[in-house]
């Protein structure tokens, strides 16, 4: 890379972001079936007004927490992509 003009540093940047990405996905999957596992509650307890509202709640908040992980996400992934397109082929 550096006879390319690259500074060798871009790649530790790269597997860095990268490996935020995949944690953020991750958790994001996480919060996904917390959400479906509380929705599938809520649908058993109809009867119990209290409960089900915790759980509406607890939705709620699972859903925002969601919603922020997937915003860091697609700025990790633009900052990724930017720093891939900036990469040169390496010729063999």
């Amino acid at each position: 890379l550096k006879h390319r003009g690259q500074s060798p540093d871009v790649v530790d940047l790269v597997l860095s972001l990268n490996q935020k990405r995949k944690t953020l996905i991750f958790k994001s999957e996480q919060k996904q079936s917390e959400i479906k596992n509380l929705s599938n509650q809520i649908g058993k307890n109809k009867n119990h007004l209290e409960l089900v509202s915790q759980y509406k709640d607890k939705v709620e908040k699972l859903k925002q927490d969601q919603i922020k992980e997937i915003e860091e996400l697609k700025i990790v992934e633009n900052e990724l992509n930017e720093l891939l397109l900036n990469i040169p082929n390496i010729l063999d």
